[in-house]
């Protein structure tokens, strides 16, 4: 957290950032994670979701629930007009 609070006080041209949380580790600098991509936050959180499970219940509502099927009637249709 302190990596954006340093970006935003050298965007804004606030001067140097000091974190007031006292960082952990015997007093010493505090221990920076390895920068991650956007890319990899994406395939993380991909990874978390149960894609069987999330069809298998889209394709539940479509059958029980008339709502679901408007909603994807409207979907389809502002689809198409996207395109």
């Amino acid at each position: 957290m302190d990596d954006f609070f340093e970006w935003l006080y050298d965007f804004l041209a606030w001067g140097d950032f000091h974190s007031r949380v006292p960082h952990l580790g015997g007093g010493g600098p505090a221990r920076r994670r390895a920068k991650r991509s956007l890319t990899g936050l994406v395939e993380e959180v991909q990874a978390l979701i149960p894609v069987e499970e999330v069809v298998a219940w889209v394709y539940e509502q479509l059958v029980t629930n008339n709502d679901m099927l408007v909603l994807m009637r409207k979907l389809h249709v502002g689809l198409a007009s996207f395109v």
